[in-house]
């Protein structure tokens, strides 16, 4: 997918499409200059999960920082919501490898989850926050944009998704 540098000038007319190209600009530029230091700047910063929950057969994340492949960068702390709890008591097995997936992105659009069936999962969702403004005191409502991550198993059908395994994926399960 192509991205586009917005150009920014007086008198310009605002439109959505200016700003969802400045983000995917700012984000290659932070992964060009990520990609001159490190060999593979992607990979699990963190993972932390519920002990308790998989007494229960239930994969429930406390907290995830992850950066995928493709320059995504998840922090559950900062700025994204954590993924559904998976739920594990159908498995046979004694271990099984866990996935934090992302559905991929579609250059036709139809990215956002919009309530409706889809054939495909939907990359983000939506979600109203009561932001502070920073200058002022006032309080506005906000819609933000977090990432639709899902908890799933190695053998499910996968291929809709950007993954990434934990280190410590085999989990023996009670």
């Amino acid at each position: 997918m192509k991205i586009y540098r917005p150009l920014w000038e007086d008198g310009a007319f605002l439109a959505p499409q200016q700003f969802q190209q400045q983000a995917p600009w700012d984000a290659w530029v932070a992964d060009t200059v990520a990609r001159m230091t490190l060999a593979n700047p992607w990979g699990v910063l963190c993972a932390e999960f519920d002990e308790g929950a998989l007494t229960l057969a239930r994969l429930n994340a406390t907290r995830l920082v992850v950066r995928f492949a493709d320059g995504t960068l998840i922090d559950t702390d900062l700025a994204d919501n954590l993924p559904p709890v998976c739920d594990l008591s159908g498995l046979e097995q004694e271990s099984v490898d866990v996935l934090l997936c992302l559905p991929l992105l579609s250059a036709n659009g139809g990215n956002l989850e919009n309530g409706q069936d889809s054939a495909r999962p939907r990359r983000w969702q939506s979600e109203r926050v009561t932001v502070q403004e920073l200058a002022g005191h006032e309080r506005s409502e906000l819609a933000v944009l977090r990432h639709a991550l899902t908890l799933r198993l190695s053998g499910q059908d996968n291929g809709a998704y950007q993954q990434r395994g934990f280190p410590a994926s085999a989990r023996e399960i009670p």
